[in-house]
């Protein structure tokens, strides 16, 4: 099947994410999402989502809400709805650890805090990441915690000042480390 069956009926409909689709066109409610330029304020919701899919790739097609991540997050990690325990077990040995400029390994990001394990790595959170112009988001899950932190920004940057993938990993941690 093409990929947007496959993430419908395998991801979709299987996680029950109910306020999540795969598309592409712009959803009636697309968020507005600002992005600066050359001093100007864009709103990127005009924008065409095949223009955002040409270069972001499947991901770019996927609209979601921050109460869908936060599900999504359980169904992977919490249970076996969408995949197995030793598949689950397999992205997170393959994980990639979190840097500037990380390319995910089996689909997972690996967060910190990072202790040392036996093999010099050892994470509290997997999750992913993901930018389009005007838009941020971040879903991580801690399994020492049992929690799930998903969060979205549409702003790129406000004033000048970019908000960077940097800026919603530390509010992630922010929530891990508040939560005893």
């Amino acid at each position: 099947m093409d990929i947007a069956e496959l993430i419908r009926t395998e991801v979709i409909k299987r996680g029950g994410l109910s306020q999540t689709t795969y598309q592409f066109d712009n959803p009636l409610d697309l968020a507005h999402g600002y992005f600066e330029y050359e001093g100007s304020v864009l709103d990127a919701s005009g924008v065409a989502q095949q223009a955002f899919v040409s270069f972001g790739g499947a991901a770019a097609a996927v609209h979601s809400t921050v109460g869908d991540l936060t599900h999504f997050l359980e169904e992977l990690f919490a249970s076996e709805h969408l995949v197995s325990a030793s598949s689950r077990a397999h992205m997170m040995d393959e994980a990639v650890p979190v840097t500037p400029v990380t390319a995910s390994g089996r689909a997972l990001m690996a967060f910190c805090p990072c202790t040392d394990g036996a093999d010099g790595r050892s994470y509290a959170g997997y999750g992913h990441g993901g930018h389009l112009p005007g838009y941020w988001a971040l879903a991580v899950y801690y399994p020492s915690k049992e929690l799930a932190v998903a969060m979205m920004i549409n702003r790129d940057s406000v004033d000048g000042t970019p908000i960077d993938r940097s800026s919603l990993d530390q509010a992630a941690l922010a929530v891990f480390e508040a939560i005893p």
